[in-house]
């Protein structure tokens, strides 16, 4: 099995002995009143970073910008119904002032200047379960590669590499599922984003099969926030913003949208069971709902009692959430295990008849 690589983050948090307008110079001040709503790229499905829900925008990216805009008393209106690629082209065009959950490359720095990366994830590469290892370039000769228009995979092996067999997808989502269909062979990626696609979609057949982006560009996993290049002033604006932002702000988004970060307490997971959290993030719990105090179901369908306190001090360790399944009783809880609709009971003693069908902890 391959190592996995965590995802770090690389946000800068406020100095304590900023002041309450956050540093910024009369002229960010009045460049800001002058400014009050400014468009921001929002990408149409690339969870759990940035994406669209009726019509909406949502994500990690869309909170994080939207607290700064807050703290600096300016708007956000975020422009989507786009692909990724349209948008680069809104933003070249000036007709958006600000990426959010962009990765730098020499071709964007021509028309936004960007800030220092908030997040850094890794840029593996997905197969079928079972398919060779990609250790370095060598190993995608001869392979069906797949790439999402407009990232980074496809942008470098399209120019540099043009002898590879590349296929282009409109999305990370479509290019995951022509994996699973067997239609290409691999499909670079960043982990947290492919984690979320696979998990909604039930993508079960694909496995990280390289932990390592080929070549190693020093930019494909870094998420950034940009500005337009002809208002050097709003990217400043955006890092003092960045700078703003507390360190239990940022944890609280990171907790919100399941993405663990290296700063997360160090409890001895191993890299495959952080992926593994990665991908699922709720966990269904059998739980005895007549079965209090030990555990009981409060009015709000949580576990509660006992259990329940023990599973959230858990929870929180392993940044998840475990949620009642919804059975009525024992032998309904027990059902829903084998038939795996729950993954866990909550409080059960083991028997050699249960031993078939559960592992026990201690």
């Amino acid at each position: 099995m391959p190592t996995f690589l965590g995802i770090n983050t690389v946000q800068l948090f406020a100095d304590e002995t900023s002041t309450n307008d956050y540093n910024l110079t009369d002229e960010e001040k009045q460049w800001i009143s002058e400014h009050p709503v400014l468009k921001a790229s929002n990408e149409l499905t690339w969870a759990p970073l940035d994406y669209v829900e009726n019509g909406e925008a949502r994500g990690f990216s869309v909170d994080y910008l939207n607290l700064i805009a807050d703290k600096f008393g300016f708007k956000i209106d975020y422009v989507n119904g786009y692909s990724w690629l349209e948008l680069l082209e809104l933003l070249e065009q000036r007709e958006i002032d600000i990426a959010q959950s962009i990765t730098r490359s020499p071709v964007r720095d021509n028309y936004l200047h960007f800030t220092e990366p908030y997040l850094d994830f890794p840029m593996v590469y997905f197969g079928k379960k079972g398919s060779a290892q990609i250790n370095s370039l060598n190993d995608l000769k001869d392979k069906k590669i797949g790439a999402a228009s407009g990232d980074v995979p496809a942008i470098v092996y399209q120019k540099q590499y043009p002898e590879f067999n590349l296929f282009i997808y409109e999305t990370s989502l479509e290019g995951l599922q022509a994996l699973n269909a067997g239609e290409i062979d691999v499909f670079p990626a960043l982990l947290p984003v492919a984690n979320f696609f696979i998990a909604q979609d039930k993508l079960t057949d694909l496995e990280v099969i390289g932990d390592k982006f080929f070549p190693d560009t020093g930019n494909e996993g870094r998420i950034r926030l940009a500005g337009r290049s002809d208002w050097p002033i709003l990217t400043s604006i955006l890092t003092k913003g960045m700078a703003a932002v507390s360190e239990e702000e940022f944890n609280a988004l990171t907790k919100k949208w399941y993405i663990y970060t290296a700063e997360e307490e160090d409890i001895g997971l191993t890299q495959q069971e952080k992926n593994w959290l990665s991908q699922n993030p709720i966990v269904k719990v059998a739980a005895d709902p007549t079965a209090g105090p030990l555990e009981l179901i409060d009015e709000n369908g949580d576990i509660s009692g006992i259990s329940g306190d023990y599973l959230k001090v858990i929870g929180d360790k392993l940044n998840i959430k475990f949620n009642w399944a919804g059975n009525e009783n024992w032998a309904q809880g027990t059902e829903m295990i084998n038939n795996k609709q729950a993954q866990l009971f909550s409080a059960v003693a083991p028997t050699l008849e249960r031993q078939k069908y559960l592992i026990f902890t201690d």
